[in-house]
């Protein structure tokens, strides 16, 4: 039995060289590249256009049918974040919530009506 082991073991040529520790390290951490397809640089762009509500609205739907930030990215031309945010809140838009004023309805109606009294009031805006 032990003779066959051997006859087996001796048939079979050793490695060349092993692989080195160096070698494995380096294996460890690497990545992959991205598939061609996703341009990580727009996906990441901190300057990209509102998302519409449409927009929104269709990478929740793409969510919620099993895709990846990645792959609804992709497909709508959201970045990243944008896909974040259109999952992590409702899709409806909420009115923006403006500065007050300084001036009263009244007061404002006052220089209105002062600057259209006269010719020369109104050279001097």
């Amino acid at each position: 039995m032990s003779s066959s082991l051997t006859s087996s073991s001796s048939s079979t040529p050793p490695p060349s060289t092993p692989p080195s520790s160096q070698d494995a390290q380096d294996a460890q951490y690497t990545t992959p590249p991205p598939p061609p397809s996703l341009d990580l640089q727009r996906l990441r762009n901190p300057r990209a256009p509102n998302a519409t509500r449409d927009q929104r609205l269709q990478a929740q739907t793409l969510h919620a049918a099993g895709l990846k930030y990645q792959e609804i990215a992709v497909q709508t031309g959201l970045t990243l974040y944008q896909i974040h945010y259109a999952l992590r809140h409702p899709a409806t838009l909420t009115k923006r919530i403006s500065r007050k004023s300084k001036l009263s309805d009244d007061e404002l109606q006052s220089i209105i009506n002062w600057i259209y009294a006269t010719r020369a009031n109104r050279r001097t805006t």
